[in-house]
């Protein structure tokens, strides 16, 4: 029995109303969020490198990863890089410890945008899985972002 989603519809119920007084709609207020704060997208792909020789690929595409750290993806230049393997970090040609996370196979890129982007493979198959949050200036913006992504992250693993 969860009470909490009745608490929720009247919050919701009041919040109408109130911006309704304003001449204003629930969607009225979101959209002016979304252009006061951005709009964001996460998402997650997965590529499965198949074949034989599947999980050596996907080896030697994070080996390389950490080797060449990309300087940009989908045309926005990366300004910060987090490898939580090494737990290194490199921000402005600085490269810093991270402190406070457990070492684990994932490489992390900031955007200059405001996206990142986090890779990690599948512990039980030759899969890469890519977690994405973009943030954009509105809903349109951020779809054309994700197909920027997408692309580059898919020619990175070409």
């Amino acid at each position: 029995r969860d009470k909490d989603a009745n608490q929720s519809c009247l919050i919701i119920a009041e919040c109408a109303n109130f911006y309704k007084k304003k001449g204003l709609t629930l969607l009225d207020v979101l959209n002016q969020l979304y252009e006061k704060h951005g709009t964001y997208l996460e998402t997650v792909e997965s590529i499965t490198l198949t074949g034989a020789d599947g999980a050596e690929k996907l080896k030697k595409l994070l080996a390389d990863l950490r080797a060449n750290v990309p300087s940009e993806i989908g045309g926005y230049k990366v300004i910060k890089y987090q490898d939580f393997r090494t737990a290194k970090c490199l921000e402005n040609g600085i490269e810093t410890d991270i402190v406070g996370f457990d070492r684990s196979d994932v490489l992390k890129y900031f955007m200059e945008d405001g996206s990142w982007i986090a890779i990690r493979p599948s512990g039980t198959e030759p899969k890469c899985k890519f977690y994405y949050c973009i943030k954009g200036k509105n809903q349109k913006d951020v779809e054309e972002k994700k197909v920027k992504y997408f692309k580059s992250i898919e020619e990175m693993t070409k």
